[in-house]
């Protein structure tokens, strides 16, 4: 947990990367302890800047073309492949839906948890962090499988081109 000024963040302990869950507060001047009103909002950048390798675009990408059969030793051949796969994945409905369908699962499960414990010392709350531990996994879970479904189809399409 980080208090940093006016923000007051929790960490999943159980991550290699967690999202920052960004707590409401007040300030009991009787205690002199911060008290939990809920979740203000969950930021997820830490999250992108150590994302697992198993979930990195190209990782994703690289399987599903292995799969199919598609050789990519030619480096300037994977390269525009790629460029060909983030031009698809940015202009697919269907994987923006699931992506944010992801994030906002967890968010709101977070919204929940926040509620759950609001009365809560901040420097407690921490005990309870591991109740989102499965949330977290979850939301990982359809990230990639948002991910490995958009390198499928890329690839599809690719191959019928």
């Amino acid at each position: 947990m980080t208090n940093t000024g006016e923000a007051h963040i929790i960490r999943l302990r159980s991550a290699v990367a967690s999202p920052n869950i960004i707590l409401k507060t007040r300030y009991n001047v009787g205690t002199e302890e911060y008290i939990v009103t809920g979740v203000k909002s969950v930021d997820w950048q830490p999250v992108w800047e150590d994302f697992p390798e198993y979930m990195e675009l190209w990782t994703v990408l690289d399987a599903a073309l292995a799969e199919k059969g598609v050789n990519t030793d030619d480096e300037e051949r994977l390269d525009k492949i790629r460029a060909e796969f983030d031009e698809f994945r940015e202009k697919s409905k269907d994987f923006d839906t699931s992506w944010n369908a992801a994030l906002d699962r967890f968010t709101e499960a977070a919204k929940e948890f926040g509620e759950r414990h609001a009365g809560t010392e901040e420097h407690l709350l921490s005990g309870y962090v591991s109740e989102l531990d499965g949330w977290y996994n979850d939301a990982l879970g359809m990230l990639e499988e948002a991910l490995r479904v958009a390198a499928d189809e890329f690839v599809d399409e690719y191959l019928a081109d």
